[in-house]
């Protein structure tokens, strides 16, 4: 009788002690959910828009090697048509990215390659991703860079190839996220160089974002920073079209750091037809330092098809 009486107060304490406890894991389980929930929303339509604009950090999350073909057209204010043609392709080199990757990050494992960044991004856009495996992602990377090299080729006469290798980090507070990313390129006919770009993106709502851009350039053959900073708005309308809100400031660091022009667009893009051919268009309004800061309008029609892996 004694031990069924010490036994019945040992299981009451341990009940005591149990509900005191589960107040606080509750409330932690909470907390980490709803910060879940945001970063999801914030990687969700920030991805979506990224990839359907063509953005370089789509191309990041691209899963093979493919060619982007894109015919422009810049009419001026006063009428004269402006066309150039593009070939962009981007190599992929996994033994490469693999061997620089290891390189790179102190302790590499498994989850940490690319088939976990395709699966997080390449499905963003086309099919909800389950919450669960997102938001373990979204949690899992801020405490890691991501790395991408490709090369391509600018159709002129004489052509001119490129490479590029981008380290990329996402940090999230709350509805916002921070996105760092250092490039460093070399051109066949310009040289090396690098950028550094500090994004800081919000969702607005579940189909507009708010972004803030940061970035410099620097070139060896120039020895000089050339800078960029403005917000954008992103409007994704449907599936099939988007359109983005910019304002500019671009400035270079010769002879001191100046301001060269103030500029603001508005792009429109459609997908035309079967994901991979795209129109973009749209009016574009600059004041340039040279021209004592009077408006140079022009408006600009791009189409452009991709090949490959998209």
């Amino acid at each position: 009788m004694q031990k069924f009486i010490i036994i019945l107060i040992a299981s009451y304490v341990s009940l005591g002690f149990s509900e005191e406890v589960a107040p606080k894991e509750k409330k932690t389980e909470l907390i980490d959910n709803i910060h879940g929930k945001l970063s999801v929303g914030v990687l969700r339509l920030s991805n979506r828009i990224d990839r359907f604009f063509g953005s370089k950090r789509a191309e990041d999350h691209a899963n093979g090697s493919k060619i982007k073909l894109t015919y422009l057209t810049n009419i001026s204010q006063d009428g004269d048509f402006d066309h150039e043609g593009l070939i962009k392709f981007r190599l992929k080199l996994p033994y490469l990215e693999n061997l620089l990757k290891l390189s790179f990050n102190k302790e590499p494992t498994k989850q940490e390659g690319r088939p976990a960044d395709k699966k997080s991004a390449g499905e963003a856009d086309i099919k909800p991703i389950p919450e669960n495996k997102l938001k373990k992602a979204i949690l899992s990377e801020p405490s890691k860079w991501s790395m991408n090299f490709n090369t391509g080729i600018k159709v002129e006469i004489p052509p001119q190839f490129f490479a590029n290798l981008r380290l990329r980090r996402s940090i999230y507070f709350g509805k916002w996220e921070f996105r760092l990313s250092q490039e460093f390129f070399w051109f066949s006919r310009s040289g090396f160089g690098e950028t550094t770009t500090m994004d800081f993106d919000r969702p607005i709502s579940s189909s507009v974002l708010f972004r803030l851009r940061n970035a410099a350039t620097w070139m060896d053959e120039t020895d000089e920073f050339q800078t960029e900073h403005g917000p954008s708005i992103f409007w994704q309308i449907s599936r099939r079209r988007a359109v983005s809100f910019n304002a500019r400031a671009t400035g270079r660091s010769r002879p001191s750091l100046y301001i060269e022009k103030y500029l603001t667009n508005i792009s429109y893009r459609q997908l035309l037809h079967n994901r991979w051919f795209y129109l973009e268009t749209g009016p574009s309004l600059e004041f340039p330092k040279s021209n004592d800061w009077k408006g140079v309008f022009s408006y600009l029609i791009k189409f452009e098809a991709l090949i490959g892996s998209y």
